[in-house]
């Protein structure tokens, strides 16, 4: 059941991500007159924090920080994992569980068009 309902929320979050990189790109696209591909996040970090509390991390327009997305509020977020998604953001590989938190973390990728 704790399963089922976990598996859930990190859907949930993974939507709520995937219509903010849409309504991201439809606001960059009309305000613009950007192109698609330049305005949606390609990546993303799913952070699942030992307290049970899952969130994804985006990356900021200019590629220097991150956005954090939860259905729950603002998540207290660890230093550690926001340098390492940033670093995840350009091109580096990541720990997928952070030796200062604990917090699992994996890297969501959309696929090439």
């Amino acid at each position: 059941m704790v399963n089922a309902k976990r598996s859930a929320s990190i859907q949930r979050l993974v939507v709520c991500a995937l219509m903010f990189g849409a309504l991201t790109l439809a606001a960059g696209c009309s305000s613009m007159g950007s192109s698609p591909a330049s305005s949606a996040p390609s990546k993303a970090v799913l952070i699942t924090a030992g307290n049970g509390t899952t969130y994804v991390m985006i990356p900021t327009s200019d590629g220097k920080g991150v956005q954090t997305l939860s259905t729950t509020g603002k998540p207290e977020t660890c230093e550690k994992c926001k340098a390492d998604a940033i670093k995840a953001f350009n091109g580096e590989s990541i720990a997928p569980v952070c030796d200062k938190c604990g917090a699992t973390r994996t890297l969501l990728q959309m696929p090439a068009q």
